[in-house]
């Protein structure tokens, strides 16, 4: 068992809400060590104690250090190594996605959290294969959503897909929005997510 806990990948999550961490680490633990902490100033002294983790998960919002300055302590610690970091952000009109990635972060997720979409993009960033980010995203969806939503991973557009898949375009746009729907993901973040892979059907 301690053989196993050591193969694991660490996630580092960073929230001051004590339940989002408690939601993280439930979401996550059974494939993956996570470490908690409350703010970011915890966050940097793990980090400067030796704590290295694979991926950072880095709330937007928090008193004192908020995510990005966080962030941009994270980098200074060690300058030479890529740490992937995924902000969680809880504003509602995704107004300060740009920020986010301009910031340096690899990715967001919105709250509340949907488990699927979350372990998904962690796979991507992790860089796992990618039959096990397939399978981790469209564990919910249906066979004919499972096409659509590789096809739009791909970059096709909703009559790209009606001609690729042979089905109407109105039946393409309501299941394509399904999908994104049932993902908590916009086209956009799909396509990131899938940019070094190739299409399945």
């Amino acid at each position: 068992m301690d053989h196993e806990v050591l193969e694991k990948l660490t996630v580092l999550a960073v929230d001051d809400d004590l339940t989002m961490l408690k939601i993280v680490e439930d979401f996550l633990d059974d494939e993956y060590r996570v470490s908690l902490a409350k703010s970011g100033a915890e966050a940097i002294k793990l980090l400067e104690r030796g704590l290295r983790p694979d991926l950072v998960l880095l709330d937007v919002a928090m008193p004192g250090l908020d995510g990005y300055e966080t962030l941009k302590q994270i980098r200074g610690i060690d300058p030479k190594r890529h740490l992937p970091v995924i902000f969680i952000s809880g504003t509602p009109d995704k107004s300060n996605e740009p920020k986010c990635l301009d910031s340096g972060a690899e990715d967001f997720v919105w709250k509340p959290l949907n488990k699927a979409a979350l372990r998904a993009r962690i796979q991507a960033r992790l860089r796992r294969p990618a039959n096990d980010l397939r399978e981790e995203l469209a564990r919910n969806l249906t066979p004919s959503e499972r096409k659509i939503m590789n096809l739009m991973a791909a970059g096709y557009t909703n009559m790209d897909i009606s001609l690729e898949l042979h089905y109407s375009y109105g039946y393409i746009k309501k299941t394509a929005a399904l999908v994104l729907n049932k993902l908590e993901l916009d086209r956009s973040a799909l396509r990131r997510m899938f940019a070094s892979l190739p299409a399945q059907s």
